[in-house]
């Protein structure tokens, strides 16, 4: 592998940055790196030792108990006298802090003018639209998942998580989305167009498009992170996001079961009649639910996306005996119900049949599958005998040859 090479960069920012709006896309991630390795999780900040690791945690503030010194989870911060390598005790005035957050949280008595976008001296207020973290802000705050944290996710009842609220948000498209889950290294990163406001604006759905698309065939446990400033209140405050490991769930075999191969074969034309079909699928099925009716229908259906399958003539309950569910197959009899020269469509219901992971089945339509049973004919004896079969012998009753050739007749 080549020897890693190292450059110095400027990163600027706009300098009204509470007001600042991203660019319809995401902005590319820049990984952060650190020397040290960065706890995110505010509950775990009771074990933290080290004054200058507390510092670097945002949800943790470094506190007396009992003359003990300890971090805990707070937004109090660390003060200088603790760790004087924060930045905000480095500066020696107060335009030498420039986030409104190490301006609120100064020694040098210091504000933030949201306007300007600089950090001032003397009495004032930093608005919580600019730092949302200051102890008398009061920005939002999720108050439920949809679904419930710890619970494996289906398909597609699962394919949106709906966070809400407890109030009405905006989505600012600042900070960023994404999943971690066990077994992926890297995070996969939500664009902005598979996130979108609640029916009742007090939330928001993410989508779990990006997840799907590894296709898991193993079971992952997933966490979901949301960075500050996604969403922000009707007065601008913005949510000071959702650290890792506080919303996670199961994510398993997120394929739904299909089709591969019917028997008789799709748009067959010498079907026996009275036969049974049978549909395979690309894994095992189980039932769902026994209620759910499959159709048959009779007539000239041309098997097209319009539906046209002709008259209903039968219907089945999947848990009745015509239906046999064994492993991936799935039989219909329907020696009851077919006869000859005709032609018929069965369908599949949906959400009646699930894999083992429980991802749904999506059905099939009417008028997609169909076949059509062979002609057939009485004889004298009161046999029956296919139409295939009784052409020869009619034509040669009549003397009739398959060798022989068309004539003109008088």
């Amino acid at each position: 592998m080549p020897l890693p090479t190292v450059s110095v960069e400027t990163v600027r920012r706009p300098i009204l940055f509470e007001t600042w709006t991203s660019t319809p896309e995401p902005l590319p991630y820049i990984p952060r790196i650190t020397t040290t390795e960065n706890n995110g999780n505010p509950r775990e900040c009771i074990t933290i030792t080290a004054p200058c690791t507390c510092a670097g945690l945002p949800e943790c503030e470094w506190v007396k108990v009992n003359d003990v010194a300890q971090c805990q989870r707070g937004d109090g911060g660390v003060p200088c006298s603790a760790c004087d390598a924060q930045q905000v005790c480095q500066a020696l005035t107060c335009g030498g802090l420039r986030s409104a957050c190490l301006c609120a949280r100064s020694h040098l008595q210091c504000h933030w003018e949201s306007q300007l976008g600089t950090c001032l001296e003397g009495a004032g207020t930093t608005k919580c639209s600019a730092c949302a973290t200051q102890s008398h802000c009061q920005p939002p705050e999720i108050v439920s998942f949809v679904p419930a944290s710890g619970v494996q996710l289906t398909m597609p009842d699962h394919q949106q998580l709906q966070l809400d609220f407890d109030r009405t948000v905006t989505i600012r498209q600042t900070g960023s989305v994404s999943f971690t889950c066990t077994g992926q290294p890297l995070p996969f990163y939500v664009p902005w167009e598979h996130i979108e406001p609640s029916p009742s604006r007090t939330g928001i759905r993410i989508s779990i498009a990006k997840l799907l698309e590894a296709q898991f065939k193993t079971t992952r446990q997933c966490t979901l992170q949301i960075g500050y400033g996604v969403v922000v209140d009707n007065a601008d405050v913005p949510f000071i996001g959702l650290e890792k490991d506080l919303y996670s769930f199961k994510l398993g075999d997120t394929l739904q079961p299909n089709v591969i191969y019917f028997s008789p074969a799709n748009g067959q034309s010498d079907v026996e009649e009275g036969g049974m079909v049978t549909f395979t699928f690309d894994e095992d099925v189980v039932l769902l639910s026994g209620s759910q009716v499959i159709i048959l229908y009779e007539g000239s259906g041309q098997g097209d996306s319009t539906g046209n399958a002709g008259a209903a003539i039968a219907e089945f309950k999947m848990s009745s005996p015509n239906v046999a569910i064994s492993g991936r197959d799935v039989s219909v009899d329907l020696s009851q119900f077919t006869k000859g020269n005709e032609q018929y469509s069965v369908d599949l219901p949906n959400r009646a049949l699930s894999d083992e992971a429980g991802n749904v089945f999506p059905g099939i339509p009417a008028g997609f599958y169909t076949f059509r049973t062979r002609h057939t004919e009485l004889l004298e004896n009161g046999t029956v005998q296919s139409f295939e079969e009784y052409m020869p012998l009619m034509m040669a009753g009549a003397g009739i040859s398959k060798n022989s050739q068309p004539h003109e007749c008088p």
